[in-house]
């Protein structure tokens, strides 16, 4: 009984290690900047009825993460808390999003217009961040999260019209290498935060 109860301890300690270890480990070299190749291609299906008459633009994509560079995908961290390292996209994330917003309004059919527009379309980039790690005795997990508010405004009022904030994950195995690990999950992230806009109804329902 003893020696299955120091078996146990000994198991516990060992997978609190192995959990600080690979946070230390998504974490990279905790003081460089490590650049990383994000392209955000959004695949949502779910098209404006096709009476939809609202026109709209996009407006002020701003970044509001206490970020070390515009550029931050992710800032990496030690074990005393976030340093000055950071994997970085090759163009700041404000222009990545927006790129991907008007890519994804376009495909499911809103009318999205340079003049004249009636609504205006804000984004607001609140967080990225590394939210879990699952520790298993075969293979362990982490879990990412971008965190994003949108707001909707009278384009020619500034008046408030919709507003939310969206927070999208993704939860992959660890076991690939740091920079496809971000590459992919962050991607995967950023592609949800953006379905969860264009399904809304609430926001849908301003441009029928």
């Amino acid at each position: 009984m003893i020696q299955l109860l120091l078996s146990a301890a000994t198991l516990r300690r060992a997978l609190l290690c192995s959990g600080v270890a690979l946070a230390l480990v998504l974490s990279g070299c905790a003081w460089t900047k490590t650049p990383v190749n994000i392209t955000l291609t959004p695949g949502i299906n779910q098209l404006l009825d096709a009476s939809a008459k609202s026109t709209l633009r996009i407006g002020e994509i701003k970044d509001e993460r206490f970020a070390s560079d515009p550029r931050v995908v992710w800032q990496k961290a030690n074990a005393y808390g976030k340093t000055t390292g950071a994997y970085v996209a090759q163009v700041p994330m404000a222009e990545l999003l927006r790129e991907a917003l008007e890519k994804a309004l376009l495909r499911n059919e809103f009318k999205v217009a340079t003049n004249g527009a009636v609504y205006e379309l804000g984004m607001r980039i609140q967080e990225s961040r590394q939210e879990t790690i699952q520790m298993g005795l075969i293979s362990s997990k982490a879990t990412v999260a971008l965190s994003v508010r949108f707001e909707l405004l009278e384009a020619a009022t500034g008046k408030s019209v919709w507003r939310d904030t969206f927070i999208g994950r993704s939860e992959d195995k660890l076991g690939m290498s740091v920079v496809a690990f971000v590459e992919r999950n962050f991607k995967a992230a950023a592609e949800d935060v953006l379905r969860q806009l264009i399904v809304d109804k609430s926001f849908r329902q301003n441009f029928l």
